[in-house]
């Protein structure tokens, strides 16, 4: 009359010790959102034949098994920039040079150096290509901040004189770039590539002469830099 019983206690305990000996497997987590990264770069402007560096911070904001969604703000850096040379027509003013005045238009002759500071918003997608290999592409848009010393030469029927000025300007300032990401740890991203970098003409005048220095700035930059994850 015991045994059905014992038969059915040692049964239940069997089952129990198996239940509680089987290994729980986690959940994977799920992908972090809003993943903050910052990095720095290092280029060469090709037609200014000039360095440009950088500086940015930002976050990715979307995540798949093969692209990457990433806003970041960015900024930039350039200095010691030969201007291209321009040439204006100055009229309408009464410099003196030496006691002499001159009362005639004359031709101008613009040349100076530029600092340069762009700020932009910028989106990138990133994708796999294999093993450590990614590829991005982007595109940014905002303001850069422009300081000129500059010269002007003028020539013409009256004795020459050159005047040198400083002024500043802010313009809008958009690029687009693309490259190649190595990532060399979880953390660390290392990147090389081209963007090409435009912007608003700035304007740069002197109201003693009523005088206008228009200069051209957009430029391709070769550059390499790199990106630390938190």
């Amino acid at each position: 009359m015991n045994n059905p019983l014992i038969a059915f206690l040692l049964a239940g305990g069997i089952a129990f010790a198996g239940n509680s000996s089987k290994e729980v497997i986690p959940p994977a987590p799920e992908p972090t959102l809003w993943q903050w990264f910052a990095g720095g770069s290092g280029g060469y402007l090709t037609d200014f034949e000039d360095a440009m560096y950088h500086v940015h911070l930002g976050a990715d904001f979307r995540r798949s098994e093969s692209l990457t969604h990433s806003w970041f703000l960015e900024a930039g850096y350039a200095e010691g920039l030969e201007t291209r040379v321009g040439r204006a027509v100055v009229g309408d003013f009464v410099p003196e040079i030496a006691g002499q005045v001159v009362l005639e238009d004359g031709l101008g002759t613009f040349s100076g150096e530029l600092e340069m500071v762009p700020v932009t918003l910028n989106y990138k997608l990133e994708g796999v290509i294999r093993d450590r290999w990614n590829w991005y592409v982007g595109a940014g848009a905002g303001a850069a901040f422009v300081d000129a010393d500059y010269r002007l030469s003028v020539t013409g029927e009256f004795p020459p004189f050159e005047e040198r000025f400083s002024d500043d300007d802010t313009v809008f300032a958009g690029q687009v770039f693309a490259g190649l990401v190595w990532n060399a740890s979880d953390q660390v991203e290392l990147y090389s590539g081209v963007r090409y970098l435009w912007f608003d003409d700035p304007e740069f005048s002197e109201a003693a002469t009523d005088s206008v220095l228009e200069v051209e700035l957009d430029d391709f930059l070769v550059e390499g830099g790199f990106r630390y994850n938190f």
